[in-house]
């Protein structure tokens, strides 16, 4: 006797609830437009630090400009006080700035400086930075006190920029 064997076409594996499923396919859709929207949102941003007027003043150079006052004068502050400064400073070239470290205060007069923070230490041209300080004297430490921040850059023409801070600490 001979068996003869029916081949039967064999029916491409889909799992019920992924490609074959309406509701599958529509949240892939939903989820890949969300994205989409959001992306272009993003690209479509413009730099925030950059002014919309922009033009460097510098050709084919980064170049530092403070925007604040390069010296803040705190007056005469109460002891266990805390005080902020905060200098503005620009790329007014038209290649990318590097803040090289971050910058340091020197104590010319007084006592224990605090660290100093900066934004950003990469500026393309026109971008702003904020580098700010917040400090404190205790009692003991009253007095003048009269710091000077150094800002080291890529700046060819002035590779190193200094700022003062000034205040007199009272009890």
């Amino acid at each position: 006797m001979s068996k003869t064997r029916k081949l039967r076409k064999a029916k491409p594996h889909t799992h019920p609830n992924r490609a074959s499923s309406p509701n599958y396919l529509w949240v892939v859709g939903a989820v890949s437009t969300v994205v989409v929207l959001f992306a272009l949102v993003l690209l479509s941003q413009p730099d925030s630090t950059v002014p919309p007027d922009f033009e460097p003043q510098v050709v084919g150079a980064p170049s530092l400009r403070v925007l604040s006052d390069e010296v803040v004068d705190h007056g005469d502050v109460v002891v266990n006080r805390f005080v902020e400064t905060e200098f503005i400073v620009q790329n007014v070239g038209d290649e990318i700035l590097h803040i090289l470290d971050t910058p340091y205060i020197e104590v010319v007069e007084g006592c224990c400086p605090s660290q100093m923070t900066v934004d950003d230490r990469a500026l393309s041209p026109g971008e702003i930075a904020t580098i700010r300080t917040r400090f404190t004297m205790h009692p003991g430490m009253d007095g003048p006190h009269n710091f000077r921040v150094h800002i080291r850059t890529t700046d060819p023409e002035q590779p190193e920029k200094e700022l003062t801070i000034l205040s007199n600490w009272i009890s």
